[in-house]
C-alpha cells in the first residue's frame, strides 16, 4: 500500500546517505559564494561547475541533448535528478519540458532552488520521491506520458533492474526515448571490489552487459530508429581516466578544500575518489551509455 511505498522510499533515501559524495550538498552553496553568487540570480554556467554527479560534466549532457533531438515543446523525465544539473542544461540548450525526480529530499530541494534563481522555473519542475511508487501520473501532469526519459548514474542504485525498466516503460510514451549512464559488471568482482561498491557506492548486484540489454528487451525496449540493436556504448575508457583525473586534481586542490570546506569533507571525497579509481582500475567495473526506444 501508500504506507509500505512510502516507508521503502525513506529507507532507501536513508541508507543512501552512506555514499559520501551525498552526505554534505553544502559544498555547493560555499563554492557558489566564492563566485559572488551567494543569492540572488544565479548563472546557469557558474552552478554548473557543482551541480553534475555524474562523468565528463556538461558535455556528457550536451551529447545527450544532440543523440536525442531533444527540442521546445519535448517532454524529459530525468530519473535520479540530484541537484538538477542535467534537467537544467537539457531545458536551457534543448528548450524542452523537465521534470526531475529525486529521492533525497534535500537535493531536491537544493535542485530546485538553483533552478528558480537561473529562471528556469517555467520550464523545470523538482519532484522528491521514489521513481519506484511515485504515481506516474503525478509526475507528467496527467498526460500520456514522457517523450523522453533520461538517467545519470542512478540506476546503479537500485538493484531490481526489471521492475526499475518495467517503471521507465510505463513513464513514456510509445516511441519514447530512453537515455541512461549507468554501471556494469564487466567480469566478477573480488570480495573487496564486492564490499567497496556495496560500503563506497551503495550498489549491488550490477548486472552484465548481456542481462542488462536481456531487461531491456523484456521491458519492452528496442533498436533506435536506423540502428539494429538497443544502443550500448562501453564508456569504461573515458570513465577511468576520468576518476584518475577527478582523484588527482582533488588531492591538488587540498590546501584550498581544507581551508573552505574543512577536513571532514575533503577526507569524504578522498576516499569516495579514490575507491571509484581502484573499482575502474580493478578491470571490473565498467560504464556505459544505453540509447533505446519503447516499442510500437
Amino acid at each position: 500500500g501508500a504506507g509500505e511505498a512510502a516507508g521503502e522510499a525513506a529507507d532507501a533515501a536513508a541508507s543512501i546517505k552512506s555514499m559520501k559524495l551525498y552526505h554534505q550538498f553544502g559544498w555547493v552553496d560555499t563554492e557558489l559564494a566564492a563566485l559572488g553568487c551567494a543569492s540572488g540570480p544565479l548563472r546557469l554556467a557558474d552552478v554548473a561547475k557543482f551541480d553534475g554527479m555524474h562523468y565528463l560534466g556538461t558535455s556528457a549532457v550536451s551529447h545527450a541533448i544532440s543523440r536525442l533531438g531533444l527540442s521546445p515543446g519535448m517532454r524529459v523525465l530525468d530519473v535520479g535528478s540530484g541537484l538538477g544539473g542535467p534537467a537544467r542544461q537539457m531545458a536551457d540548450e534543448g528548450g524542452c519540458d523537465v521534470v526531475g525526480i529525486e529521492l533525497q529530499e534535500d537535493a531536491s530541494s537544493i535542485a530546485e532552488g538553483y533552478t528558480e534563481r537561473c529562471g528556469l522555473a517555467d520550464c523545470v519542475r523538482h519532484v522528491h520521491g521514489d521513481f519506484l511508487t511515485i504515481d506516474l501520473g503525478h509526475l507528467s501532469n496527467g498526460t500520456r506520458g514522457f517523450d523522453v526519459l533520461t538517467s545519470w548514474l542512478c540506476f546503479l542504485h537500485i538493484t531490481d533492474k526489471p521492475r526499475l525498466l518495467a517503471r521507465c516503460a510505463a513513464a513514456l510514451k510509445v516511441g519514447g526515448d530512453l537515455y541512461i549512464e549507468d554501471f556494469f559488471q564487466r567480469a566478477p568482482f573480488s570480495a573487496s571490489e564486492l564490499k567497496s561498491l556495496r560500503d563506497d557506492v551503495f550498489t549491488s548486484d550490477l548486472p552484465s552487459k548481456e542481462s542488462y540489454l536481456a531487461s531491456l528487451e523484456v521491458a519492452g525496449f528496442g533498436a533506435p530508429p536506423g540502428e539494429e540493436s538497443i544502443g550500448w556504448l562501453d564508456m569504461t575508457a573515458q570513465w577511468t581516466k576520468f576518476v584518475v583525473e577527478r582523484r588527482a586534481a582533488w588531492i591538488a586542490s587540498r590546501e584550498r578544500t581544507l581551508r573552505v570546506h574543512g577536513e571532514e569533507l575533503y577526507e569524504a571525497r578522498l576516499h569516495f575518489f579514490s575507491a571509484m579509481q581502484a573499482l575502474f582500475e580493478g578491470g571490473h567495473l565498467g560504464g556505459c551509455r544505453i540509447t533505446a526506444k519503447l516499442a510500437d
